[in-house]
C-alpha cells in the first residue's frame, strides 16, 4: 500500500522536473536508467507519490541497505508481463559495496527492458559520479527535485504515518521502515519538533522492525516512544507503547512483564474512554491467560473484547477475536467450534485484505486438521500460510509453519523430516529470543527422540523445555512436558516415577479444566491394566510416599 502523501510542486520548475521525468519513463522503450535528487525523505516520498499516480506503467519500489548491496539482484527477480519502472532508495546505505556493483554489473541493466531510478541524495550522487564513474556514464538523465522548502507540510506527513500499518510483502515493509526512519531523521532535528509525531514515527519503526524479526531493536523503539509520549503528556500514546512492549513481551515469554504492561496501558485507556484501547488489552490479556492455559480467564478476556469491537464495527479486530476464541476451542477439544471461528475469521481477513491474518488463518485451519488425521488438508494449509509468511518476511511466523510441518512430518513417521523442520524452526526462535517459541521446539524435539526411541535424548529436551516453562510461567506447557517425562519413566519401568510426574501434570491440568486431564487419566488406566490391580496399588502407595491425599 503506497504512503497517502499529497504534494503538488508549486515551484514551476519541480513540476517541469516531474513532467520531464515521467516523459523519459514513459517514452524510452528499452532499459533506461535516471537519478532523482531529493533532500528529505518526506520530500522525497511526495515526488514518488506523484509519479505512482501519474505514470502510465506499474511501480516496483525496492530499498537497499547492509543486507541487501546490490541493485541488479533486486531488479532481476521483477515478475511483470511488461515494462516497469523501478525506484531504488536508500542507495547510500549500501555504499561502498553497492559502488562496485553498479560500476563492474553494468551491462546487467542493459539485458533488462525496465525504467530504473535511484532516489540519491546530492553525497550519494557525487560518490556515484566519482566512484563508480562507468556506470554513471550510461544515465538517461538527473534531475533535481530539492524543493526550496526543506520540509513537506508537517499535516500531511502526519495523515500519511496514521495511515493503518499494512503491507504487501518483506519489500514494502522495508520501504516502509525506510521512510519512517528518514521522517524520524528529518523531523528530529527541527527548532521545536512535535513530539506527538515523532513518538507515532517510533512506535511504527518498532513495529516495522517486529514483523522483520528485529525485536532488540524494536524494543528499543517502543521504549522511545513511551519516553517521548510521557515528557509530552500524550497519555493515548503511553497507553499505545505499553501495548507494544507487552506484546513483544508476551511473544518472547515474559509472561509477567506482559501482564504488567497490558493491565498499565488497559488502566489508561479506561480513563481516557477510549474503547478500542480498552477492547485491544483485553484480547491480549486473553491470549497471555490462553498462553498459561487458564482457558477460562482467555475466554472472558475474548469475549469482553469481542463484545466491544462488534458495537465498534472493527471488523478487523472482530476477525482477530473469533480467530482466538477458535485457537482456544481448538485447545479445548471442540473442534467444530474452532473450525466454524476460523472460516468466519478468515472470510473477513481475505475481504480486508489481510494477508498477515489470512496466512495465521490458513496455518490454524492446518493444525486443525492434523489434530482430526487428515494430513493432506494439514499440508496444504501449512504450505498456504508458509508462503504468504515467506513472501511478508514474517521470521516469527515462518518459525510457527516450520514447527507445524515437523509436526506433520513426525506424525507421518518421516522422523528425518521432521527433525530438519524443527531444527530450523528453533533456530529462528533463538535468534528472534522468543523464549516460549523455543520451549515448544524443545519439547517437540523430545517428542521426535522419544518416537525414536532415544529415551535419554528425550529426557534432556523436555527438561530444557520445562526449565524455560517455569520461568516463563507457563503451567500447561510445564504440565505437558512433564508428562511426557513420566511417560518415558514409564517406558524405563520407572514406575513410580512417571505415577508421582503423572499426578503433578494431572492436578495442574485439572486446575486449569484442561482436555489433556483425560489423557493423563487414560495413562493411569493403561498402566493399572498392564501391571494388575495389586502392582499397580503398590506402585501408587510408594509414589505417595507422605502425601496423605491419594494419588
Amino acid at each position: 500500500m503506497s504512503v497517502a502523501l499529497r504534494w503538488r510542486p508549486k515551484n514551476l520548475d519541480l513540476e517541469l522536473e516531474t513532467r520531464r521525468l515521467i516523459l523519459l519513463l514513459k517514452e524510452t522503450q528499452w532499459s533506461l536508467l535516471a537519478f532523482a535528487l531529493y533532500r528529505t525523505v518526506a520530500e522525497r516520498e511526495a515526488v514518488a507519490r506523484e509519479l505512482r499516480e501519474r505514470l502510465p506503467l506499474p511501480v516496483q519500489e525496492f530499498t537497499l541497505s547492509e543486507a541487501r548491496r546490490n541493485p541488479f539482484d533486486l531488479i532481476q527477480g521483477v515478475k511483470a508481463d511488461g515494462r516497469v519502472a523501478c525506484f531504488i532508495y536508500d542507495v547510500e546505505e549500501a555504499f561502498p559495496e553497492a559502488l562496485g556493483y553498479l560500476n563492474m554489473q553494468r551491462e546487467r541493466l542493459a539485458e533488462l527492458p525496465h525504467a530504473v531510478v535511484f532516489w540519491v541524495r546530492e553525497h550519494g550522487l557525487r560518490e556515484i559520479g566519482v566512484q563508480a564513474s562507468d556506470f554513471w556514464a550510461w544515465r538517461s538523465g538527473v534531475f533535481d527535485f530539492r524543493a526550496a522548502e526543506e520540509r513537506v507540510p508537517l499535516g500531511a506527513v502526519e495523515a500519511a504515518v496514521a495511515e493503518p500499518f499494512t503491507y504487501l510483502d518483506r519489500g514494502d515493509l522495508e520501504r516502509r521502515l525506510s521512510l519512517y526512519r528518514g521522517l524520524l531523521e528529518d523531523y528530529s532535528r527541527e527548532e521545536r519538533p512535535h513530539e506527538v509525531f515523532l513518538a507515532e514515527l517510533e512506535r511504527k519503526i518498532g513495529l516495522a522492525c517486529y514483523y522483520l524479526g528485529e525485536w532488540t531493536e524494536a524494543r528499543a523503539h517502543w521504549q522511545q516512544a513511551l519516553e517521548i509520549s510521557e515528557r509530552a503528556g500524550d497519555e493515548g500514546g503511553r497507553a499505545v507503547a505499553l501495548h507494544s512492549l507487552g506484546a513483544l513481551a508476551q511473544a518472547q515469554g515474559d509472561y509477567a512483564a506482559a501482564r504488567r504492561y497490558y493491565e498499565h496501558s488497559l488502566e489508561i485507556d479506561q480513563e481516557l474512554g477510549d474503547r478500542a484501547g480498552v477492547s485491544a488489552s483485553l484480547h491480549q490479556l486473553g491470549m497471555l491467560a490462553q498462553d498459561q492455559g487458564d482457558y477460562a480467564a482467555a475466554r472472558r478476556y475474548y469475549g469482553r473484547s469481542l463484545e466491544i469491537k462488534e458495537t465498534l464495527g472493527d471488523l478487523a479486530g472482530v476477525s482477530k477475536s473469533l480467530h482466538n476464541l477458535g485457537a482456544l476451542a481448538q485447545a479445548q477439544g471442540d473442534y467444530a467450534a474452532a473450525r466454524r471461528y476460523y472460516k468466519e475469521s478468515l472470510e473477513i481477513k481475505e475481504a480486508l485484505g489481510d494477508r498477515a491474518g489470512v496466512s495465521k488463518s490458513l496455518h490454524n485451519l492446518g493444525a486443525l486438521a492434523q489434530d482430526q488425521g487428515d494430513y493432506a488438508a494439514a499440508r496444504r494449509y501449512y504450505e498456504q500460510s508458509l508462503e504468504i509468511k515467506e513472501a511478508l518476511g514474517d521470521r516469527a511466523g515462518l518459525s510457527k509453519s516450520l514447527h507445524q510441518l515437523g509436526r506433520l512430518a513426525q506424525d507421518q513417521g518421516d522422523y528425518a523430516a521432521a527433525r530438519r523442520y524443527y531444527e530450523r524452526s528453533l533456530e529462528i526462535r533463538e535468534a528472534l529470543g522468543d523464549r516460549a517459541g523455543v520451549s515448544k521446539s524443545l519439547h517437540n524435539l523430545g517428542a521426535l527422540a522419544q518416537a525414536q526411541g532415544d529415551y535419554a535424548a528425550a529426557r534432556r529436551f523436555y527438561q530444557q523445555s520445562v526449565e524455560i516453562k517455569e520461568a516463563l510461567g507457563d503451567r500447561a506447557g510445564v504440565a505437558i512436558s512433564t508428562g511426557q517425562l513420566g511417560s518415558i519413566a514409564e517406558l524405563e519401568g520407572e514406575y513410580v516415577t512417571a505415577v508421582r510426574l503423572w499426578a503433578v501434570a494431572l492436578a495442574t491440568f485439572e486446575a486449569l479444566h484442561s482436555p489433556h486431564a483425560d489423557t493423563v487419566r487414560g495413562w493411569f488406566a493403561r498402566l493399572r491394566d498392564e501391571l494388575g490391580e495389586e502392582t499397580f496399588e503398590n506402585v501408587l502407595e510408594e509414589a505417595q510416599g507422605d502425601n496423605h491425599e491419594r494419588l
